[in-house]
């Protein structure tokens, strides 16, 4: 089964991906961070800097193509792959998948976000303690529909452990 977990940034996916991943006894991989190691273990920020956003997106395309032609793998997307056309396209082809969206309400993926230290230290757009809430907001407002137009299932995890996600996630998909 090639399970494909996507939602915004601090909605879990790659906590619940790797927990999913152990639970079902195959590869877990977090795209965001394969760009990162194709391009020498940079950062998010680092290769939007030195190569551009563009960039990032068409190797995310790229291994995304690679990884779901895996049989057995855990796929944690980045927050914006489904907003490529080409990226959908190839989740939506991809034989055995199931796509997942984790959605979260807003104050919950902001309160996550400006708890976890990696988002500042290494993604492109550091959250905001003043505005961040109305950015989620308005990404979401935006990408919320692809979410729900490319997933096979949607679990709510806002007010979910890692655990519970992970049995909701496995209930869905049994």
């Amino acid at each position: 089964m090639r399970l494909i977990l996507m939602g915004y940034r601090g909605s879990g996916k790659s906590t619940v991906g790797r927990a999913l991943a152990e639970r079902l006894s195959c590869r877990f991989a977090d795209l965001d961070d394969e760009v990162c190691a194709f391009l020498g273990d940079k950062t998010i920020r680092q290769i939007w800097v030195e190569f551009g956003e563009p960039t990032f997106r068409k190797l995310e395309c790229f291994l995304l193509r690679k990884l779901l032609v895996e049989p057995d793998i855990v796929l944690a997307l980045g927050g914006g792959t489904v907003m490529q056309d080409k990226c959908r396209r190839t989740i939506e082809a991809a034989s055995g998948r199931v796509a997942v969206y984790l959605h979260c309400e807003p104050a919950e993926l902001h309160r996550r976000v400006l708890a976890d230290p990696k988002f500042t230290e290494t993604r492109p757009n550091r959250p905001d303690p003043t505005n961040g809430l109305t950015v989620i907001i308005e990404k979401l407002a935006e990408r919320e529909p692809i979410y729900r137009a490319v997933a096979d299932h949607v679990i709510d995890v806002t007010a979910m452990t890692i655990d519970q996600s992970v049995e909701q996630v496995i209930a869905k998909i049994a």
